[in-house]
């Protein structure tokens, strides 16, 4: 009768539980606190059995904090510690762990930051904080997943394709925290030696796009636009225009004029935000080409009205 009172209060608990949020962030975290309510009670223990019954999953911070004698494991061993704890018999190993928040410090390229060519295999390294529970990353790479979950911090690519790239990491804590990290490159291609030259430069004032072309050299061609003569009213700092505007920036010259760049981008039409222009006005419109290699050849310019 005893056995059978038992076995039906046990199976009260363990229907009773539900599924928790893990992904709340909290002040700290107790070793063995897995339903991650900030205390450790035979709820917790319960919980431990039905997932080692595989009746439940677990996340990859419920796993740490299941591990509560630190063998890197999730055991019957590691519940009768709980049970321990429970009736002061024994103690964790570890009592809790502090809320960080994760950040990537930069993505590096450990054979060369400052020249890439294609066809090239390239080992790049995520720089972050390190933690007891490791983080997860997901890499894109001209927005293409290439990696979408591991905890390694190395990954190697080979660009096949010349011109601008971005390389992208995002980086997951066990809180649910998210930082993100891009770096620019161009990768270049070795036995393209013919530069680029500017065949025409045009400017519809209607769209408001400028339209280049240029030809010799080894496609995708880049280019880099700069407008002088930009007037006040203008915002009040050189800050980013939004993104439509095709990245262009307002800067300001040594002698405090304001202007608007373009970086480089391989797009033939771009549009100008021609918002930022005063009417009535003339202004130099110069197109600056670059092969896929990255180097500068042409500059060409001509004269636009708002």
């Amino acid at each position: 009768m005893k056995r059978v009172l038992s076995f039906l209060l046990l199976i009260t608990i363990m229907s009773s539980i539900t599924v928790f949020d893990v992904g709340a962030q909290a002040q700290f975290r107790c070793i063995g606190d897995v339903d991650c309510d900030d205390k450790v009670t035979i709820i917790d223990a319960t919980y431990m059995q039905r997932y080692l019954a595989s009746m439940v999953d677990f996340s990859r911070l419920q796993r740490f904090l299941a591990d509560v004698n630190g063998d890197q494991k999730s055991d019957i061993v590691d519940v009768t510690e709980m049970q321990k704890k429970l009736a002061s018999l024994g103690s964790f190993y570890r009592e809790r762990i502090d809320v960080w928040r994760s950040e990537i410090l930069s993505v590096k390229c450990t054979e060369n930051e400052d020249n890439y060519f294609i066809n090239t295999e390239y080992h790049f390294v995520i720089n972050c904080e390190d933690h007891e529970i490791p983080d997860e990353f997901r890499i894109l790479i001209d927005d293409e997943v290439l990696v979408q979950r591991t905890e390694e911090k190395l990954f190697t690519y080979s660009f096949t394709d010349s011109g601008a790239h971005t390389v992208k990491v995002y980086c997951f804590d066990a809180f649910g925290g998210v930082s993100s990290y891009q770096l620019n490159l161009i990768a270049k291609d070795s036995k393209a030696s013919e530069s680029p030259r500017v065949t025409s430069l045009n400017f519809n004032q209607k769209n408001h796009l400028v339209t280049v072309a240029a030809e010799g050299g080894k496609a995708p061609y880049l280019f880099a636009f700069t407008i002088r003569m930009v007037q006040f009213p203008a915002p009040e700092s050189p800050e980013q225009i939004p993104a439509y505007s095709s990245n262009f920036i307002l800067k300001v010259d040594d002698v405090g004029l304001p202007y608007l760049y373009c970086d480089f981008c391989s797009g033939k039409n771009v549009f100008v935000p021609t918002r930022y222009l005063s009417s009535n006005l003339y202004y130099d419109l110069e197109a600056q080409a670059m092969d896929a290699n990255g180097i500068l050849s042409e500059v060409k310019i001509i004269q636009i009205k708002k």
